[in-house]
């Protein structure tokens, strides 16, 4: 869960470069809490799941949207990237209104 978060907030859309970015980028590895030794799961291995188990939960996709939206909330993300399945695509100045009610930068 946390690799998916870490994809959806630094815009990376491929399993592949997430996994490496994973292994090599210690604040990832960090967050991930993997540590040093950790290891980071195959590209393969986390599209299954991803695919798999977590699509079919509806506890994780909760988990993840109320994620994003307490970043979006506290201004650690600008929300450029983020489209939650609920919200319908909105014309820039829709969403423009919906930061400023926010209190968040657009």
């Amino acid at each position: 869960m946390r690799m998916l978060i870490v994809g959806y907030c630094m815009g990376i859309r491929s399993e592949r470069r997430l996994c490496e970015e994973v292994h090599l980028n210690l604040a990832y590895r960090w967050f991930c809490r993997l540590g040093l030794e950790g290891k980071v799961p195959d590209h393969s291995t986390f599209s299954r799941n991803r695919h798999g188990r977590f699509r079919q939960s509806d506890i994780l996709r909760h988990l993840f949207e109320t994620v994003v939206e307490r970043c979006l909330r506290e201004g650690l993300v600008g929300g450029e990237g983020f489209r939650g399945r609920r919200q319908p695509d909105r014309s820039r100045r829709q969403q423009a209104a919906l930061c400023a009610r926010r209190g968040v930068a657009c």
